[in-house]
């Protein structure tokens, strides 16, 4: 039971993920991104409260093993990644506002987004 549960569980969480709750729509979100093949349709949550660590998921294309997120200038610690989704743990902050995401993919590729994930 336990071998058939666990999978369901991870399935319905990535399912799950394709909520609409993000202050950004799937087509204004992707701008914010820069370079090709690389698409974000989602960040969940899109905000933190700063004194925690909290998982965050990114939904979109083109994710691969090896990449580095960063914060501004914290570091995230990359928990799961396949093509299409991508979880970090996100450190701490010593401010409130909005937060650069920085992406580089182990390929050299990087990508910035602006203003799309905040610190509260």
């Amino acid at each position: 039971m336990k071998n058939i549960l666990l999978p369901f569980l991870l399935s319905m969480l990535i399912l799950g993920c394709t909520r609409q709750a993000s202050n950004l729509g799937e087509e204004e979100l992707s701008k914010y991104f820069s370079g090709k093949e690389f698409y974000l349709y989602d960040i969940i949550p899109d905000y933190i409260i700063k004194e925690n660590e909290t998982e965050v998921i990114f939904i979109g294309e083109g994710f691969s093993e090896g990449m580095t997120i960063v914060f501004n200038d914290n570091y995230a610690k990359v928990t799961f990644v396949n093509s299409t989704n991508l979880i970090v743990l996100v450190p701490k902050a010593d401010y409130s506002g909005p937060a650069t995401i920085k992406m580089k993919s182990n390929d050299g590729r990087r990508y910035t987004c602006e203003s799309c994930f905040t610190y509260v």
